[in-house]
């Protein structure tokens, strides 16, 4: 589920496309979803929360800053979340986007990789 928080007070801004951006980037890094559940009612009360964690086996290989970076974009109070500009200058986004091709190769083979395994399960 994709879902920034306040759309459960059915509120809808350009900051819960930047949430989205945070599940996406969380998912490619990873192959897991960030705010797993077994029930709808669990899934949201995750993503009202906020709860979420770097500990799968994913993560070791994962930079602090990256996740720094999905931190500030699952930020659950859209007013503190970061908008486009700020996460389009955030450091590690930069540094990922600068990088020479074959490092970029290796991450985007990475992310591809955990974007097919991963799968949604509808309930």
């Amino acid at each position: 589920m994709f879902t920034a928080p306040e759309v459960f007070g059915h509120k809808y801004n350009k900051k819960c496309d930047i949430w989205s951006c945070g599940v996406i980037l969380y998912v490619m890094l990873s192959g897991e979803p960030p705010f797993p559940g077994k029930t709808k009612e669990e899934l949201i009360e995750k993503i009202t929360k906020g709860e979420y964690n770097f500990d799968g086996p994913a993560w070791k290989e994962v930079s602090p800053q990256a996740k720094q970076f999905i931190q500030k974009l699952l930020t659950v109070d859209p007013k503190k979340r970061l908008s486009a500009k700020k996460a389009l200058k955030d450091p590690w986004l930069k540094e990922t986007i600068n990088k020479p091709a074959a490092a970029t190769s290796i991450l985007a083979a990475a992310a591809m990789s955990n974007l097919k395994s991963y799968h949604v399960i509808e309930n």
